[in-house]
């Protein structure tokens, strides 16, 4: 993968945790180069990828940028991490309120997906708190967020009313929680199919005594793909997200994978997620999936078109300044 300039660069091999050795030589070679600090901070910023940044700049590296540029990140980072841990204490919260009320709970993204797989919650840019339930326990866990200093939320014209979730905001507006009732989204256009996944779950601890459930190996992956792929693969952040799981100690039926990609509606646009993955990262994939990959004669356009959307978001006004991703 080629990249325009040394920040470019720098960002996404910085956007990974942790790193190898290979990785950590590469850094040090671009920071032996003049670094426009401000144009990296504005490309990490672009793509949601500002804690990962930041944490491996000053693991590594905390010496290296000006003073002033680190003093400024720092800042940025307590205030960020300060929102994490206040939405992660929330859903552990309404973990416990699941429990006394007997309606089960996963959480597929959020502080669970940083948890998981980026080690700490702190890493990963989010801005909801997405709480899954069954379709006959929606009224019950509606009426305890509304009775927990939530606010429904009605969408303002054009948009139109959700029919798999509805959204509620915290009065202190420093986020929002999605009620979901449905796994797979009916905007989903890859049609992938998560049956029995409720069956398959796996915890995620957050303390000796605190765990929330999530999506097991496979279909955290085909989820976080299909996730990226309504997104069109616009951001290095949902890259990060699936190369991640891959890094991580997380247990995958790779047969399965393959075979639900293979008769998705659009399983290119899934599949085109771990070839990005492989492509920026230089991550390795199965042997099954990346035969799919190489066989796929269409997915290399794809590719090229999608790091030039996350490069085009880079360049739009504004993207700079949002803080928060889910």
């Amino acid at each position: 993968m080629e990249f325009r300039n040394p920040e470019e660069e720098l960002v996404v091999l910085c956007a990974q945790t942790p790193l190898m050795d290979p990785t950590k030589a590469q850094i040090q070679t671009l920071l032996e180069q003049p670094i426009n600090w401000s144009a990296c901070h504005e490309y990490a910023q672009s793509q949601h990828v500002t804690p990962l940044f930041f944490h491996t700049l000053f693991t590594y590296w905390k010496r290296t940028p000006p003073t002033p540029f680190i003093d400024e990140l720092r800042q940025w980072y307590q205030k960020h991490s300060i929102r994490n841990l206040m939405v992660t204490a929330e859903m552990l919260k309404f973990k416990q309120f699941g429990l006394e009320l007997d309606v089960p709970l996963l959480v597929v993204r959020g502080p669970v997906l940083a948890r998981l797989t980026y080690g700490d919650v702190r890493l990963r840019q989010f801005a909801n708190l997405d709480l899954f339930v069954h379709a006959e326990d929606v009224d019950r866990m509606r009426d305890l967020l509304l009775e927990n200093n939530y606010d429904a939320i009605t969408p303002a014209p054009p948009a139109e009313p959700r029919t798999d979730c509805a959204v509620f905001a915290h009065r202190s507006r420093l986020f929002n929680v999605e009620l979901h009732w449905q796994l797979w989204p009916s905007h989903y256009d890859a049609r992938v199919t998560l049956d029995g996944a409720w069956d398959r779950l796996q915890s995620v601890a957050f303390t000796e005594r605190e765990s929330m459930s999530t999506l097991a190996g496979g279909d955290l992956l085909l989820y976080l793909c299909g996730h990226g792929a309504v997104h069109d693969w616009s951001r290095l952040s949902y890259l990060c997200d699936v190369n991640q799981l891959l890094l991580s100690r997380v247990s995958f039926d790779w047969p399965g994978v393959a075979k639900q990609i293979s008769r998705a509606q659009d399983g290119r646009s899934l599949l085109l997620g771990l070839a990005l993955v492989r492509t920026v990262f230089g991550t390795t994939l199965p042997a099954e999936i990346a035969s799919m990959c190489d066989r796929d004669g269409q997915l290399n356009k794809r590719l090229t078109e999608a790091w030039e959307r996350m490069r085009e978001r880079s360049n739009q006004p504004g993207t700079a300044r949002s803080i928060h991703s889910n």
